[in-house]
């Protein structure tokens, strides 16, 4: 085969007359190069060749640069050309032809290249836009010191180039090599110094009001890069000096009219450090504050002598938190946090403004709020006037479980001076438990730990509890409500504390803790064993009965023990704390899954739903659009029924995105997923047109025919109802494909049928009302329509037009956003495998414990079980009340009885969770008893459950 290439390689290279023949020929040199398994020497006749082809100088204009590409390629996998190639390459780096930026691009990675101060500065002043871009890219890499540089040129030589290049009137060209003196000023403290700082930031500021937004985003980076150069270097009056100005500057870009703009300004601001007190108060009030406070002379020089006096700074950070756009209000609200640690003044006044950013009508925002006030407690900036308590607290009943779950942890860090904060406080806990009992174990927490830190608020609550609890001890007072459960929790935490006297608390509360004990101890997280909970509470209330075990030396040790490390956890405050010691029952450590005190933090459950919030990487997400539009692109070739090639496009495609799985997750695996999804129904819509439009196709290819249409309507079905949150536009463009797939039914049965013709009208229907004015209806959707309305009028069924239908269908490329999340489910079956199958008797039912998780669920969604065996079938219907909630996460395990077990020695169950049709999909209402009303989809992996019979062994 190498032989037989290499021959065809020189026949079409001698062959200058046809250019096809010359795209032959390169296309045998790509193969012969890339073969891992060519001779040397055929890749060195192969180089030759390409060589004499670019020296002659008479092929195309494209051809050319392919042959400079291969060559290039050709030099970085193959070390022994490098030489050769770098001696013909070179050469045009210095002629005015188009092909010097393939050359360079070419060269950059080839070993022993080099590009000297000389070849620079030729390269620099250029004509072609595209020989700047490459250079200006190269010249910022090499910067990077974990890369190979190929650049040799002294560093204040480098500075002045990219100083010219940022002069350039191309704005990529700019913003690339404004971007190339930010990482100057990061990466190399032997060359900047103050004067080349100040030298940045006026070239930086003079980008401020540039026309192009890629330039003014450049220009606030390398402010901040100054800025961090300069908070590194704190012993020089003038970097102190310095930096007020910058922060004027980024103030008055915070109000740029870009929405990217102002939240790189905001984000610089929060990046900055030895910002004066005055000029941070300043950016809070619109109010001019006045410059008579201002001793430094060089900044009041510098402000009033700029485009930017200090006046310019007056009310930043109240516009960003009143921003239209829901990102710059998050990150003006997380700058204002970490700017709270320079002044204690301006975290007092900021407090205001963040108490407003509580009613904010974004989750997201509301989310970053808390964790700014978090951050600010644990840096000891934050403290809550009673006129905010009413606010804060009302966050504990928001329609939002995250926000809830953040603000529990939140108040663990607020002091409660006052009896009646401290009351109204721990009445909205217990409204909150009132009202979400599934949050019953996170709620229990957070009571025991302010009952151990507030033990003397606690002990005159348990006064007034008892005095309501007494007079109805006979039994007419439940006990077990969230109310009574919640204030006997907080009563038996507070003597954890060695400020409590026990002894004024009434013994009989404890008697009444005493059912609790289960479920305090489950709430934290087997911190404190219920054996010893157990025992402690039956010391208390005098009771020796049951137990017979009185509380000793030993035990009160670890009641201090206790007490001392919860407090110790709560001076932890941001920090994990890993000394969380099990007392009397070490063997709870393994079992205990989740760290209750490392849950307290409510950065790392922001963070987690932030990251869910913010779009994913721009280098992904411009990734996950190419490849869907190579698949667009397969339309054309599957329409002109080459369905062969356009299956090897997919599968590559597909290739693709499963290559890019294994390197992410969060909300990018979710969009790989759907892309997933997505190729799968083109690769199926060309395998169906091949099926239809086969010479060789009989009616004995229907049976494959019913299939492949089964496969596409199973898939389609999952990308409509396993992403929520599609934009108006991908659901047009699935309903037209849902659409398409009916009319290839309709092909299936050669006839019309009333029900596919109503599946039709349905989505037509839906398809109209999302459009905005029929503007997007296309022409094969307005055909469907017409066929459909005159079919369905019709009382005999007779053909329909599907092929006609088929000829106007044409794919669009999707209008991917980005906006939505996967939901799927994680199911396993607890202890059982191949290897320690269940035991049961035929006819007994038989309990299976599953552990689920369940991703990106509403409490609207109907979620059910499935359980089946050789076609029959077991639902159990899924309570997503009674699931725990954390971070758009639903964990749950479940004991579910089987109770159609076969006489059989042994056998295998197959178990998968599924999800039901939305309740207004009528088209998909089922009939059956005891399931789901509609069809349903399974959204997690089968899972085989073995048994084997007592006795068949």
């Amino acid at each position: 085969m190498e032989t037989h290439l290499l021959e065809r390689f020189n026949l079409h290279l001698n062959n200058p007359s046809d250019a096809q023949a010359w795209l032959r020929a390169l296309t045998s040199a790509k193969a012969l190069l890339a073969n891992p398994n060519s001779s040397d020497s055929t890749r060195r006749a192969v180089v030759d060749g390409l060589t004499r082809l670019l020296c002659r100088g008479n092929a195309d204009f494209t051809i050319l640069r392919y042959i400079v590409k291969l060559l290039g390629d050709a030099a970085a996998l193959h070390g022994i050309f490098a030489p050769s190639i770098i001696e013909v390459l070179r050469p045009l780096l210095e002629g005015e032809e188009k092909l010097v930026a393939d050359a360079l691009s070419a060269l950059a990675s080839v070993d022993g290249f080099l590009l000297e101060e000389g070849l620079v500065l030729s390269l620099a002043s250029s004509l072609h836009v595209s020989v700047r871009s490459m250079l200006v890219k190269l010249l910022v890499s090499s910067l990077d010191r974990d890369k190979i540089s190929i650049v040799v040129m002294k560093p204040h030589f480098m500075i002045r180039v990219l100083l010219g290049l940022a002069e350039d009137l191309y704005p990529l060209i700019r913003a690339k090599a404004v971007d190339g003196l930010a990482l100057v000023c990061r990466i190399d403290d032997t060359v900047v110094g103050f004067q080349t700082v100040k030298c940045f930031n006026d070239c930086a500021t003079s980008f401020l009001h540039n026309d192009e937004e890629l330039t003014r985003l450049s220009a606030i980076r390398l402010i901040s890069a100054c800025d961090q150069f300069l908070a590194s270097n704190k012993g020089d009056t003038r970097y102190c000096e310095l930096t007020d100005a910058i922060f004027v500057q980024l103030c008055v870009m915070a109000r740029d009219m870009s929405m990217k703009v102002r939240v790189e300004a905001f984000s610089a601001l929060g990046k900055l450090q030895g910002v004066s007190e005055h000029m941070l108060l300043q950016s809070l009030s619109k109010k001019i504050l006045g410059t008579q406070n201002i001793e430094n002379t060089f900044v009041e020089h510098t402000l009033r002598n700029s485009k930017f006096p200090f006046s310019s700074s007056a009310g930043a950070f109240v516009h960003g938190i009143e921003d239209e756009f829901h990102e710059v209000r998050m990150v003006a609200c997380k700058s204002l946090g970490t700017l709270c640690n320079l002044s204690i003044q301006f975290s007092s006044a900021a407090l205001d403004l963040l108490m407003d950013m509580l009613n904010d009508h974004e989750i997201a925002v509301r989310l970053q709020t808390l964790e700014t006030l978090y951050q600010m407690a644990a840096n000891d900036r934050l403290i809550i006037q009673e006129k905010h308590m009413h606010m804060f607290l009302g966050l504990l009943n928001d329609v939002d479980a995250i926000i809830r779950f953040a603000t529990r942890k939140l108040l663990l860090l607020v002091e409660l001076p006052k009896l009646e904060i401290f009351k109204a406080a721990i009445n909205s806990i217990l409204t909150n438990l009132e009202r979400h009992p599934e949050e019953e174990e996170d709620v229990f927490f957070i009571l025991f730990c302010i009952g151990v830190s507030n033990a003397k608020l606690a002990l005159k609550l348990a006064k007034e509890f008892a005095s309501v609890v007494q007079p109805f001890s006979v039994g007419e007072l439940i006990l077990d409500t969230p109310w009574a459960a919640g204030h006997l929790v907080l009563i038996v935490s507070s003597t954890f504390s060695s400020k409590q006297k026990i002894s004024d608390i009434p013994t009989v509360l404890f008697s009444y803790a005493v059912p609790l004990v289960g479920r305090i101890s489950r709430s934290l997280g087997g911190f404190v064993s219920q054996y010893f909970l157990s025992n402690y509470l039956c010391h208390l209330s005098g009771i020796h009965v049951s137990f017979g075990i009185p509380m000793s030396e030993e035990t009160k040790l670890t009641a201090m023990k206790l007490e001392e490390t919860l407090a110790n956890s709560l001076k932890c405050r941001d920090k994990l704390c890993n000394s969380l010691l099990l007392l009397h029952d070490e063997n709870l450590k393994s079992k205990c899954k989740e760290d209750k005190f490392g849950s307290c933090q409510v950065s790392a459950s922001s963070e987690i739903f932030l990251q869910r919030e913010r779009d994913i990487d721009d280098r992904l997400t411009q990734s996950i659009k190419c490849i869907l539009g190579k698949v667009q692109e397969t339309w054309h070739l599957i329409h002109s029924h080459c369905g062969f090639v356009a299956l090897r496009i997919l599968r590559a495609c597909k290739e693709e995105l499963d290559f890019i799985n294994l390197d992410i997750n969060g909300s990018g695996a979710d969009f790989v997923a759907f892309g997933l999804e997505y190729v799968q129904v083109i690769m199926l819509f060309a395998e169906i047109w091949q099926q239809m439009y086969a010479k060789s196709f009989r009616v004995t290819a229907m049976a494959a025919l019913d299939i492949l249409i089964e496969k596409l309507d199973a898939s389609l079905r999952r990308l409509k109802y396993c992403f929520s949150g599609l934009s108006v536009e991908e659901e047009c463009h699935l309903l037209e494909l849902i659409l398409v797939s009916h009319v290839l039914r309709l092909h299936k049965f050669q006839i019309c049928s009333r029900d596919i013709l109503m599946k039709m009208d349905s989505t037509i229907s839906r398809l109209q009302i999302l459009c905005e004015e029929g503007s997007n209806i296309s022409a094969f959707i307005k055909e469907a329509k017409m066929y459909s309305t005159e079919e369905g009028t019709n009382e005999c069924s007779r053909e329909f037009p599907v092929d006609k239908l088929l000829q106007l269908f044409y794919l669009r490329l999707i209008p991917f956003r980005g906006k939505f999340r996967h939901i799927k489910a994680d199911l396993t079956a607890i202890g059982n495998n191949s290897e320690n199958p269940l035991h049961y008797v035929s006819g007994l039912p038989v309990g299976i414990t599953f552990e689920i998780f369940l991703y990106n669920t509403s409490q609207m969604e109907r979620v059910w079980l499935k359980l089946a065996i050789d076609g029959s079938f077991q639902y159990i219907f899924l309570d997503l009340c009674k699931f725990r909630v954390c971070h758009e996460v639903r964990k749950g395990t479940l004991t579910i009885p089987y109770y159609a077990a076969p006489r059989a020695a042994s056998f295998v169950l197959k178990a998968c969770i599924c999800i039901e049709f939305p309740v207004g999909d009528v088209l998909h209402l089922k009939r059956k008893v005891g399931g789901p009303k509609h069809d349903s989809i399974r959204i997690s992996q089968e899972v085989d459950v073995y048994f084997v019979g007592i006795g068949s062994y």
